[in-house]
């Protein structure tokens, strides 16, 4: 198993965490909380304690994380109507500064990470992946079968990331990041407002004493807990493929 090292020093490096400011901005650059964070810096130097212009913000953020001080703000729970599937979800917002821009810091280390072996069929919330792709490749197996009959299996993880367990995410990081300053920047993240109870699977898990303080993940949360929850169900996807000898599977997010 390959493992990654030095992964918080390269998240610290001024032009990754500039870049990350770019990213969490997009589509909202017009809104008066980015657009001030956003502020070219002046020729005449900054006489307030508090950072004026982009370039110092990306330094006071980088001495927060060096220094391990970040912590998630407090956040007041929303509910949303999500009209593709029809479901009211409770969810919560991160802010611009610097909680998105943290969450943009992390998955850019993690991205390469989690892609590397990914499953190919892996398509929810992954680069040039995507419900289009998912269509042409279930398209291009019923051409393969030749008008024989199809069968689709529709299935659906219930409460995903409100019943993953914040603790068996942290031991998977372990396994392939020996950067413990990393790890603790991700569980920081993760663990801020999540939800505390049993996942919902049956009687006898709920009732099991190592379910009883687990820790899941709010969904909306960040999007590197999303990241790292694309990683576990693509473990799933690899056991029942090569222990029930099934092909042709295709992934959508939580959705299988």
């Amino acid at each position: 198993m390959k493992t990654y090292k030095h992964i918080f020093e390269e998240l610290l490096k001024e032009e990754n965490i500039t870049q990350c400011f770019h990213d969490a901005a997009k589509r909202k650059t017009t809104r008066p909380e980015v657009a001030r964070v956003l502020k070219e810096e002046r020729e005449v130097g900054n006489d307030r304690p508090d950072p004026q212009c982009l370039q110092e913000h990306v330094k006071a953020l980088q001495k927060i994380i060096e220094e391990e001080t970040f912590k998630p703000p407090e956040h007041r729970k929303q509910l949303i109507n999500e009209y593709s599937c029809g479901k009211v979800r409770e969810i919560i917002k991160p802010e611009y500064q610097y909680e998105q821009v943290v969450h943009h810091c992390i998955i850019k280390q993690l991205q390469p990470i989690i892609l590397h072996g990914l499953y190919e069929h892996a398509l929810g919330s992954i680069p040039k992946r995507g419900c289009h792709s998912g269509k042409k490749r279930v398209e291009k197996w019923i051409k393969g079968y030749k008008g024989k009959k199809f069968y689709i299996l529709k299935a659906d993880v219930r409460h995903c990331f409100d019943t993953e367990d914040i603790r068996v995410i942290e031991t998977k990081l372990r396994r392939v990041i020996k950067d413990e300053k990393f790890i603790r920047l991700c569980v920081t993240v993760m663990e801020h407002e999540a939800t505390v109870k049993p996942p919902e699977f049956d009687d006898m898990w709920i009732k099991d004493e190592q379910w009883q303080d687990a820790r899941s993940l709010k969904t909306g949360r960040n999007w590197a807990a999303l990241i790292i929850t694309s990683d576990m169900q693509t473990t799933l996807l690899h056991l029942v493929e090569t222990r029930r000898n099934f092909t042709n599977w295709k992934k959508q997010c939580k959705t299988i």
